[in-house]
């Protein structure tokens, strides 16, 4: 029988993803986003703003990564639908050209960083090389 997994359970799993993917973007891009004393910090209009998977974070996560977005020319939207009858809440971000990800459910705003950060490195990795 499979278990069943809790809120806090789903919370700690996208906690971690997000860890891993602003590991992969200072990798990628440390110029936009690095990790000093153990603490991510990602460039929004020149300023290092302290990021990590905590949502009070959130903000500072999609607005730096629209600021990356807008200075590499990567076109994204972010499209929220909200509960309708019985329907689910959704997300769904993507950035050109690609298909959209999309998430749903009653949390579904928290999942907006994941999303949009995935969608970013993938445009940065496949940028042709200077």
């Amino acid at each position: 029988m499979p278990i069943q997994q809790t809120a806090d359970d789903r919370v700690s799993d996208a906690q971690a993803e997000i860890e891993a993917l602003l590991a992969k973007w200072a990798t990628a891009e440390p110029q936009r986003c690095r990790k000093v004393d153990g603490q991510f910090e990602a460039l929004y209009f020149g300023n290092w703003l302290k990021v990590d998977a905590a949502r009070a974070h959130h903000g500072n996560i999609i607005a730096a990564v629209l600021d990356a977005c807008h200075a590499n020319s990567i076109y994204c939207e972010i499209e929220y639908t909200p509960r309708y009858e019985k329907q689910p809440p959704s997300i769904e971000v993507g950035c050109i050209p690609k298909m959209f990800r999309w998430d749903e459910g009653d949390e579904v705003i928290a999942s907006i960083p994941e999303l949009l950060l995935t969608e970013y490195l993938e445009r940065v990795d496949k940028r042709p090389l200077n």
